[in-house]
């Protein structure tokens, strides 16, 4: 394993979130910089930095589409599209939605991250 996923440094939990929006940023270094001491979110670094790096591909991807840039059903369906698209597996795709789902399931913690609105929730679990 690469020293980026396996040690928590300042500099590997700011490269983690260097192109996200500057509150997810902000959000994302104050739940894990080792600087800020004992972590609001106790991911180990891998998990950490494989959440990071699917947030960061869904952004790209919503950023392709002209979509705003959070987590809402409208980017998720599009993010969910393109991997398919690449070719990305069933259980694969699963992986990187659940990845999206723990990261916004923890945006109150990190104090600032993007949530899905209440209407996307509700229209959601109405299409479940």
């Amino acid at each position: 394993m690469s020293a980026c996923n396996t040690q928590v440094t300042s500099a590997f939990v700011a490269a983690d979130c260097a192109t996200w929006p500057a509150a997810d940023q902000a959000a994302w270094r104050a739940a894990f910089d080792p600087v800020h001491g004992r972590r609001r979110v106790s991911w180990v670094r891998q998990t950490q930095y494989q959440n990071a790096g699917v947030f960061t591909r869904y952004l790209a991807c919503v950023t392709r589409h002209g979509l705003p840039p959070d987590l809402h059903t409208v980017g998720v369906k599009a993010f969910i599209t393109e991997c398919q698209a690449a070719g990305r597996t069933a259980i694969t795709i699963a992986g990187y939605v659940e990845s999206l789902w723990k990261r916004d399931g923890h945006s109150a913690v990190l104090a600032g991250g993007t949530r899905l609105a209440q209407g996307d929730e509700r229209q959601s679990e109405q299409h479940c």
